[in-house]
């Protein structure tokens, strides 16, 4: 990994903190821009007809969204293959996510479970391998990949950006909630929460396709958006324990579980963005 980029991934494993048990705002964006993937891929398909078509899903994290979408396109290509009575090429698959993601629960549950759905058409060839790194690097060789997708990873910054010192108040503990013996663990903490900031930014659809356009390598097909309701199922756990550690994580994480709850019951929305390019 490249100096400077915290490793950061999704909290791994099955249990209540797991983002496997928590990503199902994630699977709602995911089912409201499968169109655009499905219109995409046929795209592609169309223009190269390769005989072994590569993929890469960039932030593939760990869950049951991990081959959600790998399994549209190849279910999308099938049926391309089949009204036209095409032969079905073989299928290249790189789920990448940085190193720290638990790339073991995806060979030994998610992968299973989706081999075992390609089993029912003995035709269907596919063949998955990890990629562990970060995309703010090159991670695959010059014009090897046909096909990429990525979905709520690219608003994760490589870092925390500069000049944020002044923004403690967003997240921090009142020193009524501390007793007078836990002073010295006071002033940790409180070091701490005032150290933390979320390495994230949610551009909007002009500032995507401003910086598309302006780096010049890609043609822009579609930008669109979509809004999905707050949900309890957002995990950004890892990133607390890498700043807190791991003995207080499961209350902090109860209350941010709790927030979200709170913040559920009103009107709040994710707005997402959504964007189709080819390289020009």
């Amino acid at each position: 990994m490249e100096k400077g980029v915290p490793a950061m991934p999704m909290n791994g494993g099955f249990g209540d903190t797991g983002y496997a048990t928590n990503s199902l705002l994630q699977r709602k964006a995911m089912c409201m821009t499968m169109p655009l993937v499905q219109k995409a891929i046929t795209h592609v398909y169309n223009k190269l007809g390769p005989r072994c078509l590569s993929m890469a899903d960039l932030g593939c994290s760990n869950g049951p969204n991990t081959m959600f979408m790998v399994n549209v396109v190849i279910r999308t290509i099938e049926s391309l293959c089949k009204r036209d009575g095409n032969a079905l090429p073989e299928f290249l698959v790189y789920l990448n996510d940085l190193p720290g993601n638990d790339f073991n629960s995806i060979c030994t549950k998610w992968l299973t479970i989706f081999k075992a759905g390609l089993l029912q058409d003995a035709m269907t060839r596919c063949f998955v391998s990890m990629s562990p790194g970060t995309f703010y690097g090159r991670l695959f060789p010059e014009k090897s990949i046909h096909f990429v997708h990525s979905s709520y990873s690219l608003h994760w910054l490589s870092k925390v950006p500069e000049g944020v010192e002044g923004n403690e108040e967003n997240i921090y503990l009142t020193e009524k909630s501390l007793a007078s013996y836990y002073e010295q663990f006071r002033r940790e903490w409180l070091e701490r929460l005032h150290t933390f900031w979320m390495p994230v930014y949610m551009a909007s659809p002009e500032e995507v396709r401003h910086e598309i356009e302006r780096e010049g390598s890609f043609v822009v097909n579609h930008v669109g958006t979509s809004t999905v309701k707050w949900a309890t199922g957002n995990d950004e756990n890892a990133l607390l324990v890498q700043h807190f550690g791991e003995l207080i994580i499961d209350q902090l994480f109860d209350k941010f579980r709790r927030i979200l709850e709170a913040m559920r019951s009103g009107e709040n929305e994710f707005i997402n963005v959504t964007i189709w390019v080819t390289r020009a």
